[in-house]
């Protein structure tokens, strides 16, 4: 049984961060959720409090509190200036955060550091840094155009539940990225604009499609983290090779994103300049704290 006990505020405070972060990860491209869970070292804990919610409620409801407050909150603040910074400087805030990836990476290679290399693990490391940029790809050349919300069915809210429960896997993973998959099934700038209060209100059948996609995140968090659970009580430092090549992956991934391509093609001087510092910056923020929890 994991310790789910805070041991003291800064440990409460470090975990509501991580939600923070957990949830501007939904928002732009390429980051994904577990791998930074994975470098604040509540990677493990989070899969077991999420997998035992109900038959360990009390435990588990009060280490989740302050990540879900803090997911909400990062929720809010990408839909309210990242997403806006996306749309006005896009090269800039993706390599800031690719620079951030790139520095905590140690923290993820830190955990197969010096097992064993077999066969088994050596495809598994590749099949995890395939995966994330075949998603890219995909997003980029296999699935044109958006979906739309005009004349709802029935097989829309199965869709959406679909969609919910594939986000939830993306939180779990590491090195999956739900924007990226939604970008890659298309319905990314459809759900992104349709999160609106007011649009919402006036269309009470999209809000309802919402409301079945939230159920279907909560039912894969609960579902998949309870196979994850399984698959580390088995194999942990094998499953820990895939994870390994999915959070490489996931960085690999962030340099093919649509909005990054769309980038290069008009990029002016300064933009590269400032990208390339910022990158830096984030490399350089990010890996002096992943030294301090491979040391800790």
């Amino acid at each position: 049984m994991e310790d789910l006990k805070y041991k003291n505020k800064s440990e409460g405070f470090k975990a509501s961060i991580l939600g923070f972060l957990i949830g501007l990860a939904v928002i732009i491209p390429g980051i994904s959720g577990s791998t930074i869970s994975i470098m604040f070292k509540l990677y493990e804990k989070l899969l077991y409090a999420m997998g035992n919610i109900f038959k360990k409620f009390k435990a588990c409801f009060i280490f989740l509190l302050p990540i879900v407050i803090g997911a909400v909150v990062g929720l809010l603040v990408g839909f309210l200036t990242i997403r806006e910074l996306l749309n006005t400087i896009p090269f800039l805030v993706i390599l800031l955060f690719i620079g951030l990836m790139i520095g905590a990476f140690p923290v993820v290679n830190n955990e197969i550091k010096g097992e064993a290399k077999t066969p088994k693990r050596i495809i598994l490391y590749i099949l995890g840094l395939i995966i994330p940029v075949a998603l890219a790809l995909s997003s980029l050349y296999l699935f044109k155009g958006d979906r739309s919300l005009a004349d709802i069915g029935i097989m829309d809210y199965i869709i959406f539940f679909i969609l919910g429960y594939l986000i939830s896997v993306t939180q779990l993973v590491p090195g999956l990225s739900a924007t990226a998959l939604l970008m890659a099934l298309g319905y990314f700038n459809v759900i992104i604009n349709a999160i609106s209060v007011s649009y919402l209100l006036d269309n009470l059948n999209v809000l309802f499609l919402f409301v079945i996609m939230f159920i279907g995140v909560l039912v894969g968090l609960i579902t998949f983290s309870k196979l994850m659970n399984f698959g580390f009580a088995k194999a942990k430092k094998t499953l820990y090779f895939l994870i390994n090549g999915l959070s490489l992956g996931s960085i690999i991934a962030m340099f093919m994103t649509e909005d990054i391509i769309a980038c290069y093609k008009n990029m002016e001087a300064w933009q590269l300049i400032c990208g390339i510092v910022l990158m830096v910056l984030g490399f350089g923020i990010s890996y002096y704290f992943a030294k301090k929890e491979i040391k800790g």
